[in-house]
């Protein structure tokens, strides 16, 4: 017997999102100061800049902020302690930063705590590394399925042809399932070689840095990429091998549409990950010289047969040196944001977005050249991210479209029966974000980041089938697919129900007996712990 979910609570819900607005914020009097300059305000992405102060500057403070594009504060919270890294949007919808206990500890990213903000800003949770590792402050990616990537780093001595004398700052990256219990563990130095080239160990200082990791996160198919300052790379989670090498001395690919010797510089990866269309996109921090500059590449890989064929660059010019930090983000209109990190010293933008056709839209610059922010991000404010909801009235037997007038959830209900009054009232609310904490029954899956709510009044039981426009939703392989379900938000864990694809009307199908809410989800990789 289905449980009736009020309507009324799911809507109330969604309006929340939809009748939240930001208040301007006054600035700090050591808040730093920003110029902004927009090029061309209709070609701009959605939302706003994310970014956080990255060092410590004389008089100024430790400050995380959301700015709009004029530059105008929006919001801030000011870190009493240490300077922060890597604040931004999760998929689900909440916001994390990694905030610095202590500098330079194993030896560079520091002890770091990555902490999580609700959509009013409120500190709600934490996350650490397990088993005594110390997290880095780099990267900290919360996937949509509720696990956790984060990585950090251990002293360890040189296994043998070194220095007996020096430690060796190694690298670890965990995922942590739901309950923060370590579900895979990876450590660099087992997979990599500490001598020759960048694993040289025959320095002489008391703790060599051999751990440069400086992005993580989960591909489509399960597996981990990770960004070096060296090359980029994927790391099985059946086996911890390093299933292949682009860029560096170990570079397996051959290159299309771009020279091999030009290629090979295009690795320095502080930021690496998949895009929604298959391709990857890198930020490429150049060197240190002052020779190349920092920038970003887009490539298609053939994994199985070793070719990355380059498909898009952004080269600044002038030039910009920011040979630490940095990150590039691909927006929904197609633009690339592009967080420059810091290193040069020089005044250089914080961030700058430009069009597919590597036209300048909009530049973020902080007056003070000495203040830097690790990465920076577009993102929307949270309480700006609503469903959309349609509810039907007197719902009976039959087909039931959740769609009205310009608004389409891509939802269809079909009802085979029900139990209750006919003066009934049936709601869906989808809303583009993983689903909050979630847990699973049996193997936990990779999700997909929507959420929908469906909830009545007046109905009592249900039998019915329910059906996602795949088109709609922007769901690949949707064969692969399975609907899973539990009571409401963040209450018992999800399970899975049993799905079909409808080639012909490109639906992807399950039957219901409860409200709640949904996600969607695809097997992740076999024999992964």
């Amino acid at each position: 017997m289905a449980r009736t979910v009020s309507v009324l609570c799911v809507f109330l819900w969604l309006l929340n999102g939809v009748h939240a607005r930001r208040a301007d914020a006054i600035p700090p009097a050591d808040f730093p100061v920003v110029t902004a300059r927009i090029y061309d305000a209709n070609a701009l992405g959605d939302g706003y800049v994310y970014l956080a102060v990255a060092g410590e500057v004389e008089g100024v403070g430790s400050y995380l902020m959301i700015l709009d594009n004029e530059g105008a504060l929006v919001w801030y919270k000011e870190l009493a302690n240490h300077y922060a890294f890597d604040f931004k949007m999760q998929p689900n919808g909440l916001l994390t930063y990694a905030q610095l206990l202590e500098h330079h500890t194993c030896p560079d990213g520091g002890n770091a705590l990555h902490m999580v903000m609700d959509r009013d800003f409120s500190p709600i949770d934490s996350f650490q590394m397990a088993d005594g590792y110390t997290a880095e402050a780099r990267d900290f990616q919360w996937l949509p399925n509720g696990h956790a990537l984060l990585f950090g780093c251990y002293l360890t001595e040189v296994a043998s042809g070194g220095n007996s004398s020096v430690l060796i700052a190694d690298g670890v990256i965990q995922e942590l399932d739901a309950n923060r219990n370590v579900v895979f563990q990876w450590r660099m130095g087992d997979h990599c070689d500490f001598h020759g080239g960048v694993w040289d160990a025959q320095d002489t200082d008391p703790v060599v840095d051999k751990s440069p990791l400086n992005s993580i996160g989960m591909d489509m198919d399960g597996h981990i990429l990770i960004a070096t300052p060296d090359w980029v790379g994927k790391i099985s989670r059946h086996t911890g091998q390093i299933l292949w090498h682009l860029g560096g001395e170990e570079n397996e690919f051959a290159f299309v549409g771009v020279e091999s010797e030009e290629a090979a510089g295009h690795f320095g990866g502080q930021a690496f990950h998949r895009l929604d269309d298959g391709n990857v996109l890198i930020y490429d921090n150049g060197d240190r010289s002052g020779i190349r500059s920092s920038r970003v590449h887009e490539y298609r890989l053939d994994e199985t047969n070793r070719i990355a064929e380059h498909v898009w660059s952004y080269v600044p010019d002038p030039p910009i040196f920011g040979w630490y930090g940095g990150n590039a983000q691909r927006l929904a209109n197609g633009n690339t944001f592009i967080g420059w990190g810091g290193g040069d010293g020089n005044h250089s933008p914080v961030c700058t977005e430009v069009t597919p056709d590597g036209r300048k839209v909009f530049e973020l610059s902080f007056d003070d050249s000495a203040v830097e922010s690790y990465r920076a991000y577009r993102f929307p404010l949270p309480a700006d991210i609503s469903g959309i909801g349609v509810t039907k009235q007197y719902v009976g037997v039959g087909d039931n479209e959740f769609r009205r007038g310009g608004i389409d959830t891509g939802v269809t209900v079909r009802v085979n029966s029900f139990t209750g009054t006919g003066y009934n009232v049936m709601g869906v609310v989808r809303t583009p974000l993983a689903p909050l904490y979630p847990t699973f029954e049996g193997c936990v899956p990779l999700v997909v980041p929507v959420r929908l709510q469906i909830g009545a009044n007046g109905i009592i039981t249900i039998d019915a089938r329910i059906s996602l426009d795949t088109a709609s939703f922007g769901l690949r392989a949707p064969e692969t697919l399975t609907i899973y379900h539990r009571d409401s938000q963040k209450s018992g864990p999800f399970r899975a129900l049993a799905t079909s694809y409808d080639p012909v009307g490109g639906k992807l199908c399950a039957d219901i007996t409860e409200f709640g809410e949904l996600t969607i989800g695809r097997p992740d990789s076999e024999n992964v712990p």
